[in-house]
Parts: structure tokens; sequence; C-alpha cells
């Protein structure tokens, strides 16, 4: 059975019809359309370039016709999103075409880049093994992340994109000589602060590039088999002292090409100088590749365990305690897995309570007093690949009233969530606030949980041969809660460790 996706980024729109078990690709369009230049231009999408993008949706639905394929799932890329007159493009193309589209966020969108990279580059995983670096290039940013020993060390957005950097160098161009010392500059003060950071690294081996709006790249890189760090190092002295007419005649691109090959060449330049990386990688996978991967459920279960170990890596940043952490991700994660059927929440939702559990405390190192708050306000301004802002927002919110706060006198502000929304927070945080309270007094006296239910009671046995008088005080004014949320009665019994079959 066939099934088709449609991307829509800053340059082009792709539509990808492949066959659904096997996932193969069996045809490809592409539409380009300058979203993108609009957007960095003038802040808004122009009703010129909204008519091009029906036109080019029009011949994808034509296609799908062919296939005879009755719908396509749609995705439009954050840089779209940043458009002034976004919510109005998007209804506008549905009026005209009947294509409706999902919102991708940074993080999801890097995700996506990601899987399609580790499906389609040769020992992508030997070479996360051996230390790389990953450079995904968007038309108006970009996104560094290391890998050492196959684990995530650093992930790092920059709205840097090759097409946005165009548009500052065109409105200075009549101030200035060369375009690349203006680039490079302009490059080097948004990105030196990450030098240290990744020059401090070892054994970086690897330097993969790929992104949404690649064109002239790949197309100056086409020539060789396989792109050496010599030849990219070739390419880049005729860059750096051709003029720019003399290059795009030799290379054949045009003027617009050039102004945003020069940023990623310059960027590529800069990262292969700070890696010392001997090997150079590039992938023409997009955005519809990664999409398409994304439904192999083992190929998501390792980019979990990539957000875990960055969740891990923020929490240790701001200075949280492992085995407190540990701790009542232990208790969470059980009563959690043992209350399924009053809860009927999904796996990806357990993951977004484990995530909670290890950053509730991060706001401590702004300040003790409520810490909680402080929590909430830095992860809502964090980006993890791997989590949307929907699922941030659902962490942020649980982390916000695992202490004091509850949303029953927050009403103000939760009742402004989405009602199916809210509900999941609800029953999370009423989870997160028994398993905070197991270990109030951060020396983690219980050992083991078990929950029974039966009829309109939840009983929680706690296993420990330590006093525990604080933890059962703190659990019994957090228990209040989540008797509200799932409407039975919560009760919970303390049962000597050595007692224990």
């Amino acid at each position: 059975m066939d099934a088709a996706i449609i991307t829509i980024s800053s340059q082009i729109m792709t539509l990808k019809i492949y066959e659904s078990k096997t996932r193969v690709v069996e045809e490809t369009l592409q539409f380009r359309v300058s979203i993108g230049h609009d957007i960095y231009h003038a802040g808004l999408i122009e009703l010129t370039t909204l008519k091009e993008m029906c036109r080019g949706l029009e011949g994808f639905r034509l296609k799908l016709e062919e296939f005879a394929i009755k719908e396509a799932l749609v995705f439009a890329t954050a840089s779209i999103r940043e458009a002034e007159n976004a919510l109005y493009v998007k209804d506008y193309v549905y009026n005209r075409t009947g294509f409706s589209w999902y919102w991708l966020d940074n993080a999801e969108e890097r995700q996506y880049h990601q899987l399609a990279v580790a499906e389609h580059v040769p020992n992508y995983q030997e070479r996360l093994k051996e230390g790389a670096l990953l450079v995904d290039i968007g038309s108006g940013s970009i996104q560094l992340t290391m890998y050492q020993q196959e684990k995530l060390l650093f992930s790092q957005h920059v709205k840097l994109g090759p097409l946005r950097i165009q548009e500052v160098v065109t409105r200075m161009e009549n101030q200035i000589d060369r375009h690349q010392d203006l680039i490079e500059d302009y490059i080097l003060s948004k990105i030196e602060s990450l030098q240290p950071i990744i020059e401090s690294t070892q054994e970086l081996k690897h330097l993969i590039v790929f992104g949404t709006d690649l064109k002239a790249f790949n197309q100056l890189f086409q020539a060789y088999d396989q792109l050496t760090v010599d030849h990219f190092h070739e390419v880049y002295t005729q860059l750096h002292e051709k003029e720019p007419r003399a290059f795009a005649t030799e290379f054949q691109v045009s003027r617009a090409e050039y102004l945003q090959l020069l940023p990623s060449v310059i960027i590529l330049k800069l990262m292969l100088q700070w890696t010392n990386a001997s090997q150079l990688h590039r992938s023409e996978s997009d955005l519809c590749d990664g999409l398409i991967a994304a439904q192999n459920e083992r190929a998501l279960l390792a980019f979990e365990q990539d957000l875990m170990t960055a969740v891990w890596r923020i929490a240790e940043r701001f200075q949280c305690s492992k085995l407190n952490n540990d701790a009542v991700l232990m208790y969470a994660t059980r009563v959690f897995d043992q209350t399924g059927d009053i809860h009927n929440l999904s796996n990806r939702e357990r993951l977004l309570l484990q995530v909670a559990c290890i950053l509730r405390n991060i706001g401590n190192l702004v300040s003790m007093n409520h810490h909680y708050l402080h929590s909430y306000y830095l992860i809502n301004e964090m980006e993890v690949i791997g989590l949307s802002n929907r699922e941030k927002q659902i962490i942020a919110h649980c982390v916000r009233y695992h202490s004091s706060l509850t949303p029953l006198n927050d009403t103000l502000h939760f009742q402004t969530l989405p009602e199916q929304q809210a509900v999941i927070i609800g029953k999370l945080t009423a989870i997160l606030r028994i398993a905070d309270a197991l270990d109030d007094s951060r020396q983690q006296k219980i050992s083991r949980v078990n929950v029974t239910i039966e009829k309109q009671n939840v009983h929680l046995d706690l296993y420990s041969n330590d006093e525990i008088t604080l933890e059962s005080w703190v659990l019994s004014n957090k228990a209040s809660y989540f008797e509200c949320v799932f409407g039975m009665n919560f009760t919970f019994k303390e049962i000597r460790s050595n007692v224990l079959a």
C-alpha cells in the first residue's frame, strides 16, 4: 500500500510517495518556492509566493491521484512559522488546495533530519562511536550536535542559516568590498562561545553535514564521489580567493546560490578547524526521509536514549542530586507502570514523566525560593532534540506543580491550557508529586514501592528499614491532589524491608 508525505520548507516543497510496509520511496517531486526570502526580507509571505505554493501543491495533488492516494501527511518547518502571517497562510492554502499541515517546531525538525541521516549515511553508528559532529544546516538556522562513543555530548541550535545571513549581507553589501570577510565575522560573532566546548572534546573523527536547503552546496560537491577534507579545502580556497562572478561562472551557480553557499562553507570550515575532524561526509537525505524513517520504532527508541542522555546532562549542569533524581525516577516509573488501568496514558507520556523527574529541581540554581517556578521558566526556554514544544510544555507544567503549587491553587494559569493537555498534565503531576514526597529527606530511605488498586482505593506499600516520618507526612499532604485527579482514595503503609519475602 502506498502512502505519501509532503514537506514545506523555506525554499522547497517536497512530495515523496513510498510503500508503507517497506518504506521504499517510489516517487519524488520537488517544487522550489521563495518562502524564506519573503520571511527574512519582509517578515511575511507575499501573495505571489502564496499563489506559487498553491500551484506547486496542486501539482502534488495530481501526482497523488496517479497513485490513487487520497490524502498525504503534510508538514511545515519551523522557519515558515516565523512569518507574521503564518496562520493566515495556512488557512489560505487549505481553502485553495485542501492541504492542511502540521507545524514542526525546531526540535522535532532536527530529530527527523537526524533520523534520515542515521538511515542513509553508511556505518552511521560506527561514526558516532568514533566521535562525530553533526552539522544540520537549514535556511534560517543551524544545529550542532556532538557524539562521542555513541553518546550525545551536546546539541545547540543557532539562528544562523544561509538564507538569514544572505538577507543581512544584502542589506550591507554597498558598504563592503568582500562578502566573505563580513560573513565570517558575522558567523563568528554568533557561535564563538561554542568554540571552547567543541575544541575541548577529544577524538572527533567525523564531521557530517546535512540539511533542508543545501541544493547549492550539494551541487558544488557533486563531482566528488567521496567528499574529503582536502576536497573541501580546495573549494574553500577558490571560494575565498576568487571574485564572486568568476567563482559563480566556473562552478555554474547563480549569484543567489553563491550568497547562500558562502555561509554554509564558512561554517563547515570553522567546524573542521575546531574539531580537527579527518573525515567529512555529506548526506542528501531530507526531512521527508526522516519522517518516513520515523515509522521505524527501533530508530525512535535510539533517539529516546539520546533524549534521556541530554536530559541527564542538563540536570548535571544545574547541579541536581543524581541520587535524589534516581530515587524519584524509580518511584514515579513504578507508580506509573502499576496504575495504568486508571491513568490510561501512553509510553510517550511515561517518558515525559521521567524527564520531569530529572529536571524538576533545576530551578534551585537560580533560587531555592519558589524553585519550581524557576524550573518551569528554564524548561520552557530550553530546546532538547526529540521534544516538541507541546511535550516541553507538559514537562514544564508538571515541574511547576510538583512542590507546593498545584493546578487547584493556580487556576488562572492552568485554565489557559487546552483541555486534553491539561488532563495529561494533571495525571502526570499527581504521580510526580507522590514520587517527589517519597524522597523528601533526600536520603533514599525507601528501597521499593508497590501499588495495589482495589475498587475505589489506590494503596502504596513503602519498603524501608529507616525512619520515614518526614516522607509519610509529606506524602499525606500531597496525596489529596492524587485523589482529586483520579477520583479514588489514596492510602499507604510502611513495610520493613527485612520482612519482604
